[in-house]
């Protein structure tokens, strides 16, 4: 088929970056924004990590519904935003495939599948993206970390078209096996280091500095490993990071980035520390649930989510 005309649900900075290279390709591309965001300034600004200049797209598209001539959703939301009303702004669009890159628990994407069916395909954002001062949004496109769509997506056209769509537009992209099951795995083995991170106000320093914050977090580090090998198997990238998790580890890696690579700090901080405490909060919960339903000590895990969501 011809390149699908896509619907971006969500226009943080996760969505602006897929959705400003689409546009700038060449692609449709409508945003689908909440009816008071309608009216917001025009132009989109997205500038890549070492570039000089940021990209421009002038005047994207946006709209409060989903178009009926879209040939694809993608649903780049907070997990913490998907709720009745969002269902129900889905439900009102076109039934086409929906691809997700919201960080889905078990029980919740079943949710979703139960309401949205075979239309649902998961995928594993490799773009990471953060508001700055000025309307801009930074982000990286790590090598090691590619867009990775289920590869039983492969089958829909729309999906496949996207898919090389993205990778033309500057996005890398594949399709891989249980992408489904990787997703939930990944983000519930660094959860507790997120969630220690939240409590310490999004402050790294600060978090490991904190001896009895840190037990904590590393005790419901081998908690949550236990859920995660329960669930799928994380991406190759994620054992590399592993290796980082322990208090000296985390000092020294911290230290390092603050000298070599600074603003991958700032994003670490402003973007888990703050911006997803809700997302943080719902997770943890989610992830306690989950270890618990299997039988699976989880008292640290409930600890570092009960004192993640007292600063709510």
């Amino acid at each position: 088929m011809s390149d699908p005309r896509v619907a971006i649900v969500g226009a943080g900075a996760l969505g602006s970056v897929y959705g400003v290279h689409l546009a700038l390709h060449g692609s449709d591309v409508t945003f689908v924004v909440r009816p008071e965001r309608l009216s917001a300034p025009g132009p989109m600004r997205i500038q890549r990590v070492g570039a000089p200049e940021p990209r421009v797209l002038a005047s994207p598209a946006r709209a409060s519904t989903i178009p009926p001539s879209a040939d694809v959703v993608l649903l780049a939301v907070r997990v913490d935003n998907v709720d009745p009303a969002l269902e129900a702004l889905l439900r009102t669009g076109p039934e086409v495939p929906l691809l997700t890159l919201t960080p889905f628990m078990p029980s919740s994407l079943e949710r979703i599948r139960t309401a949205f069916g075979s239309r649902v395909v998961v995928a594993m954002p490799g773009v990471v993206a953060y508001a700055v001062e000025g309307g801009i949004v930074r982000y990286w496109l790590p090598r090691a970390a590619p867009t990775m769509l289920d590869e039983r997506g492969s089958g829909v056209p729309a999906i496949r078209s996207l898919c090389d769509l993205l990778v033309r537009a500057g996005i890398p992209a594949r399709f891989e096996p249980r992408v489904d099951t990787m997703n939930p795995a990944t983000t519930i083995a660094f959860l507790p280091l997120v969630l220690a991170l939240d409590v310490a106000g999004g402050t790294a320093e600060r978090a490991v500095a904190d001896r009895a914050l840190m037990s904590l977090a590393l005790d419901a580090v081998e908690e949550c490993r236990a859920v995660a090998k329960g669930i799928g198997d994380a991406p190759a990238w994620a054992g590399v990071l592993a290796r980082f998790v322990g208090p000296r580890a985390l000092r020294m890696g911290i230290a390092l980035a603050r000298r070599t690579f600074p603003e991958s700090v700032t994003f670490v901080e402003r973007h888990f520390g703050s911006k997803t405490h809700a997302q943080n909060v719902l997770l943890g919960r989610e992830v306690v649930t989950l270890g618990r339903a299997r039988g699976l000590p989880m008292s640290a895990t409930s600890s570092l989510a009960d004192r993640c969501a007292s600063r709510s």
